[in-house]
Parts: structure tokens; sequence; C-alpha cells
């Protein structure tokens, strides 16, 4: 009798203590556990300003280095990519609970974003007439410039033949003054000097016709003269032909 009324007194103790742990549910795991397993993986929070540093060369990379920089929001701006892995929940950016240490709007607040180097090359002009009753040569001036990069270099090839080196710098103007009549000639702007991620190209070809000789009695010229484009007379090094 005595045990039976003890477990009468007991067990409305036993129901209590049991609905108060299901009601409080699991406990809030801690600010850096955050991750959702369905999803990548946070990288350590860093901060929200850009910086430049090195990435390695994954699947999809197509430079080895980069500007990196924090985004708040899911999607990176336009013209850059988000880099692998760097979903991050972050008191940086809006939507963070100080208290719980989560996102308010979901597992994340925050991208990590990359710039990778692009690059433009342009030639002026691209077709090149020369006339061929006074030289068989003419030229053209090629300039270039690349972004998220330190450096580039031009590579050219003549005729689809193997490239050599042009020119290199983060931008410039360079002229190419041996264009020849019938030939065609691919510049190639590529990242750094590892000659493996190009950027653009621009292709030149020269093209001749039979304009007016020389005269044989043109000249001596003065300074910034010469005979000339098919003149009879000295012209200006510096004018382009009529």
């Amino acid at each position: 009798m005595n045990l039976k009324r003890h477990l009468t007194r007991l067990i409305p103790s036993l129901v209590l203590i049991t609905f108060t742990a299901a009601c409080a549910g699991p406990e809030a795991p801690d600010s850096g556990e955050l991750s959702n397993p369905s999803t990548p993986v946070a990288v350590e929070e860093g901060a929200a300003q850009p910086d430049e540093v090195s990435v390695e060369e994954t699947p999809g990379t197509v430079s080895q280095f980069a500007t990196y920089f924090l985004h708040c929001g899911l999607v990176c701006p336009a013209g850059s990519q988000t880099s692998p892995g760097t979903y991050q929940c972050t008191p940086s950016c809006p939507g963070y609970n100080w208290q719980t240490g989560r996102c308010t709007t979901g597992w994340y607040n925050a991208t990590g974003c990359v710039f990778y180097a692009s690059g433009t090359i342009s030639a002026d002009p691209t077709d090149v007439w020369v006339n061929t009753n006074v030289t068989h040569i003419g030229s053209t001036q090629i300039c270039w410039d690349v972004n998220y990069a330190s450096s580039g270099e031009i590579w050219l090839s003549m005729d689809g033949q193997p490239e050599v080196l042009f020119a290199g710098g983060a931008d410039g103007c360079q002229s190419a003054d041996w264009i020849q009549v019938g030939h065609s000639y691919s510049f190639n702007l590529y990242e750094g000097t590892a000659h493996s991620n190009q950027l653009a190209s621009v292709t030149v070809n020269g093209y001749g016709y039979q304009g007016v000789a020389a005269a044989a009695a043109c000249g001596p010229c003065n300074t910034g003269y010469a005979c000339r484009c098919g003149m009879d007379f000295c012209y200006p090094v510096n004018r382009p032909c009529p």
C-alpha cells in the first residue's frame, strides 16, 4: 500500500518534468554553429571591406588573381562571381540577430564575391591599306588595358604561326609599323605573365592598292615631312595619307 501511494504521488511530477522539457525544444546553437548541412558551409567571418587576395585555381576559376569582397546579400553584383563556399551569416550585414546569433532572413545574409581579371584590346586601324607603288608595309596602333590584374601581355601571331611577345603592361599603346600586304596579324591579350589566360584579341589585316607612285624629284624634305603617300611633294609624316 505504501509503494502504491508513493507511485501515485510521483507520476504527476514526472509528467510535469517531461512536458516542460518538450516545450523548451532543442538547445539553440552557438553563433558558430550556423551551417546548414544541405547548403555550402560558411567560411570564417571576415571584414566586409574589399581586399586584394590570391585565389587558388579551381574548376570554373579563370584567374589566379582576383579581387575578393564580402557582399551583403545572396547574389553577387553584376560582373562578379560567387566565391565557392563563402556564404556567411555575419553581423556586418543587415538581418543578423545578436541575441540568437542567427540570421533573421535565413541561414545566411552575405556572400563572398570575386571580380576576375578582364581586359580590352584594340587596333587603329584594323584594315591597313598600303600603296604598293610606294611601299609594301603599313602601320597600326595597338592599345590595351587590363582590370583586376597587376599586368598583361600582348602576344602576336602572324598568319596563324606560333605567338611571339609584342608588348606588356597594365595598359598602354604601341605601334606596329611592319604590317605587310596579304598577311593577317592576331594580337592576343593575356593576364599577367603566365601566357595562359587570354582576355581579349584583335585581328589586323594588310591590304594593298596601286596608287600614284612617288615622284623621283621629291625631296629632300624638312623635318616632319617625307616623300610618302604617293605624293610628288613632301607630305607631313604625322598626317594620314589621303
